[in-house]
């Protein structure tokens, strides 16, 4: 009976796992971040940009060669300009 409980809160711990990863490798291949992603109407340089235009996304596998190999500095004005 214990080892029937125990594996019932591992399951769903490892079912919250995995819907974490799921969601942050979204998030990692669009180049966006939690914060972007759900409060974008309330952040003041994405407001006048286009809901569908994301100015740190460079494509999926450059978003992910970044995101897991190297921390690059952005320079806020480059981003405006693809715009």
């Amino acid at each position: 009976m214990v080892f029937f409980i125990d594996m019932v809160i591992l399951s769903f711990g490892g079912f919250t796992v995995i819907g974490l990863l799921g969601f942050h490798t979204f998030l990692m291949f669009r180049g966006l971040t939690t914060w972007e992603l759900v409060s974008r109407e309330r952040i003041t340089y994405l407001k006048h940009l286009k809901d569908d235009f994301h100015p740190f996304d460079e494509g999926c596998f450059l978003n992910m060669y970044t995101f897991l190999t190297r921390c690059k500095y952005r320079e806020w004005e480059c981003m405006y300009d693809r715009k």
